[in-house]
């Protein structure tokens, strides 16, 4: 279990944009439970590291209560959590005017 928590926090940036990718997840955008889970699971074996049904639990348990202390993640309540990562911003659509006129 050690080796799995380390990696996911030594290349935190990296699963969070592995997590990006897998699920839409924005800025202040909820997470659930599950979807971490599936992430952690599938992250780690694209890494070579394969890990039984409960220590995927525990693996990800330890990396939800990690991201909480760093205020990655936000308790929003037992199985879901809002992110809070700025590097996810979108950015608001730009509006095309020409002379005042709105197209």
């Amino acid at each position: 279990m050690n080796e799995a928590y380390n990696l996911l926090v030594n290349e935190k940036e990296k699963f969070l944009h592995f997590f990006k990718h897998r699920f839409p997840v924005f800025h202040n955008s909820n997470v659930f439970y599950r979807d971490i889970e599936y992430s952690v699971r599938y992250y780690l074996e694209s890494r070579n590291v394969k890990l039984n049904t409960n220590t995927l639990i525990k693996v990800t348990g330890e990396l939800i209560r990690y991201f909480e202390t760093n205020t990655i993640f936000v308790y929003m309540s037992p199985k879901t959590w809002m992110i809070n990562y700025p590097e996810f911003v979108t950015a608001p659509p730009v509006v095309e005017t020409e002379a005042g006129v709105t197209k």
